[in-house]
């Protein structure tokens, strides 16, 4: 079953916005269909938030304003599992 949506010129942009971020984290093309099942898929988990937001009663955070919110900061932990991070997380010892 395939659907044709209508959407806003603007989030139109923050579609392709989302898109170009997943293909950039996935290293492949994403389609738009794709990127709308990951937001489809998303939201469903946390239609709390979502309702909230959409109603307009989450305030969205001002990362300016956070002092620990730096973009520059990246760094690379190479390889990961689930175990590790247990243990970088969580201190875990397993």
């Amino acid at each position: 079953m395939s659907s044709t949506v209508r959407i806003a010129k603007r989030d139109k942009q923050k579609l392709e916005e989302l898109r170009g971020i997943l293909s950039k984290t996935l290293g492949e093309k994403v389609s738009q269909e794709q990127t709308l099942k990951t937001i489809v898929g998303f939201s469903a988990t946390r239609v709390h938030e979502v309702v909230g937001y959409t109603k307009g009663g989450i305030d969205q955070p001002d990362l300016a304003e956070d002092p620990f919110w730096d973009p520059s900061l990246v760094f690379d932990m190479g390889r990961t599992t689930p175990q590790s991070h247990n243990k970088i997380l969580y201190m875990a010892k397993r």
